[in-house]
């Protein structure tokens, strides 16, 4: 996946949770900038695999802090595998 594919559905994913446009800078971090928990972030990871046609692993998003770090997940991951 591009980084363009994965900020486009990322960036739907939090539109869709209320969360602005602006929240694609890649410093901001997920819980204390957006305002995710651990549950809001998890689901948010199943509308992306829902979204994307990814099977993202646990172990892969398990550290993920930030917008940028979700991002590189994303990219490093191939539809299907």
């Amino acid at each position: 996946m591009t980084i363009e594919e994965a900020a486009t559905a990322l960036r739907s994913a939090l539109v869709r949770r209320g969360i602005a446009d602006k929240a694609l800078i890649p410093e901001l971090r997920l819980d204390t900038d957006l305002g995710l928990d651990s549950l809001a972030f998890v689901r948010l990871v199943m509308d992306l695999e829902e979204a994307t046609g990814l099977a993202i692993p646990d172990a892969l998003v398990a550290t993920v802090e930030t917008v940028g770090e979700l991002l590189a997940v994303l990219t490093e991951i191939r539809v299907g595998a």
